[in-house]
């Protein structure tokens, strides 16, 4: 791993993985039985993208942690799921990839050949908080525009 990689390392560590443990382990006491959990993972937990090599270890680590709370919390009926989008077009990711040269090579794998809009999460989100999903526990749902298949 590149010597520069060190304190962005731990940084994404920080946020993507001990931040969601260190909160839901707090939250937990409070929780009640029948309680919903939807963590925000990203499609780069299960597929590599060159120059992300911290970020996708640490939402792989989420993804697991996801499904290892799943396991844990369902017999107290709390659901643990994730949504797990590609880029999502809020003000930061529209300006990281508003370059054609830097957007373009991802978009050419994405058959719906667009990123993820700030609602669609927010959608998901609010389907595996709600009682429709009350059946789904333990998975990741993929915003990524059909990326998986291609």
């Amino acid at each position: 791993m590149p010597h520069s990689c060190h304190r962005p390392c731990l940084d994404h560590f920080d946020v993507n993985i001990k931040a969601v443990f260190n909160v839901t382990q707090s939250l937990l006491p409070r929780l009640r039985d029948g309680a919903s959990i939807v963590n925000v993972s990203s499609i780069a937990s299960t597929r590599s993208f060159g120059g992300h090599t911290a970020y996708s270890a640490t939402k792989a680590a989420l993804d697991s942690l996801t499904k290892s709370l799943a396991l844990e919390l369902g017999p107290r009926k709390i659901r643990v799921n994730s949504v797990n989008p590609t880029v999502v077009l809020t003000k930061m990711g529209a300006d990281n990839w508003s370059d054609p040269a830097k957007s373009g090579p991802l978009l050419a794998h994405i058959p719906l050949n667009r990123f993820c809009e700030v609602q669609e999460v927010v959608d998901a989100t609010g389907y595996l908080l709600s009682s429709k999903s009350s059946f789904v526990n333990g998975h990741h749902i993929l915003l990524e525009g059909g990326y998986a298949v291609s």
